[in-house]
């Protein structure tokens, strides 16, 4: 049974991967599709879609996975995904567009369920190296889609790359049927599975801590570049010195689960590494070793991804996971919307991109903050995880 929780991660490490493939893919297509007649405004549609639907999905997800079972769910999830990337292939504008919509609301609700079958068979310290594997899924899938589809799109034409990402959709989708065996649901489950009270403001609590965290580090990836032109890069030379956040992460993710598994809570590492990352994120637009910040920052904000992940399910009995790891998702998705817009209002306002880095560090030291409220949410909390004692936060 506890080689077979392992198998479990790798399906969902898989399917999670092949969603930040499908995502990425017209990104790493760009010059292409703008050759094949898609300008940069339905680029950026494009790139919108596939997670539009995350703040309307992830609670119907949730809502989902309880009533029908998370496997289900997330079978069907899949399907979806492969389902959107068949429809990619016919090549039209419409079958692009709707099959990202497809694809990607198919992401999201796997996502969903992914997280709470994790947090159902990984206890104690094993919950933040597996988390933290799961989450370095993503950007695994966008290092991939960046490295694997220009070169197959040169090759073989743009077609190619939608039959393969559609193909590995369905390879994601079998492995989960054959290596993830249904849970054992209890009857009053159904029932009882909305988290309320203090579980329910610690589950936001930790939605926001989650989308403050991921929209200052994604500044990088969005702004990044922006700014490194306004300090006189080159374009080329901009996207390079961004990149090594990404292959950073790679790295830092993993190795972020594993120190999180040993040490008694994940509260440090996470303090530790939020006033690191801000300093590091301030840092970018007033010292001229942008390329050593980057290293920095990719380095640093991977380290905690695992131990905040594993936040919602210390404060949730599994009755109550599915939907409120819908609650999480729904929560962490609207404030990654909404913080990237009030950057760039703040950017045009004063019209440079140096106040994105400003608000991305303040966004970590205003996580410091709310992971303390967190914590007291989790001490008045009647439903919280017993796995999980309160004192292991620290």
């Amino acid at each position: 049974m506890n080689d077979k929780k392992w198998l479990v991660l790798l399906s969902l490490f898989l399917a999670r991967c092949v969603m930040g493939m499908q995502f990425e893919s017209v990104g790493a297509l760009a010059p292409l599709l703008r050759a094949d007649g898609i300008d940069y405004g339905r680029m950026g549609l494009l790139l919108g879609a596939y997670l539009a639907p995350g703040i309307a999905v992830c609670l119907p997800g949730g809502m989902i996975a309880s009533k029908f079972g998370d496997r289900r769910t997330l079978l069907a999830s899949l399907a979806l995904m492969m389902c959107g990337g068949v429809i990619e292939i016919h090549g039209s504008w419409v079958a692009y567009l709707s099959g990202r919509l497809l694809a990607g609301t198919g992401g999201i609700v796997m996502t969903v369920a992914a997280t709470k079958i994790i947090a159902d068979r990984f206890t104690g310290k094993q919950m933040a190296l597996a988390m933290a594997n799961f989450v370095n899924a993503w950007p695994c899938g966008i290092a991939l889609s960046l490295v694997l589809l220009p070169s197959m799109a040169q090759s073989f034409g743009l077609p190619s790359t939608r039959f393969f990402l559609a193909l590995i959709a369905g390879f994601a989708l079998l492995s989960a049927l054959l290596f993830i065996p249904p849970s054992e649901r209890r009857a009053a489950e159904a029932s009882e599975s909305f988290p309320r009270g203090a579980v329910l403001l610690a589950v936001c609590v930790a939605g926001t801590l989650w989308g403050l965290a991921n929209s200052a580090f994604a500044t990088v990836f969005t702004f990044g570049p922006v700014l490194l032109v306004e300090k006189g890069y080159s374009a080329n030379a901009a996207a390079s010195c961004v990149s090594i956040v990404l292959w950073m992460s790679l790295l830092s993710i993993p190795a972020g689960g594993v120190l999180a598994s040993r040490l008694p809570g994940p509260g440090t590492l996470i303090v530790l590494a939020l006033l690191a990352a801000a300093a590091a994120l301030a840092a970018v637009p007033r010292v001229d070793a942008s390329t050593a910040l980057f290293v920095m920052i990719g380095i640093i904000s991977g380290l905690p991804g695992g131990a905040m992940m594993t936040l919602p399910a210390r404060v949730m009995d599994v009755r109550s996971r599915a939907i409120g790891m819908g609650i999480f998702y729904s929560v962490s998705y609207s404030v990654m919307l909404g913080f990237p817009i009030l950057q760039g209002a703040l950017a045009r306002s004063i019209a440079t991109a140096v106040v994105t880095f400003d608000a991305a560090a303040i966004a970590m030291l205003v996580s410091i903050p709310i992971l303390g409220l967190f914590v007291a949410l989790a001490r008045g909390s009647s439903g919280v995880n017993r796995s999980f004692p309160v004192e292991q936060l620290k």
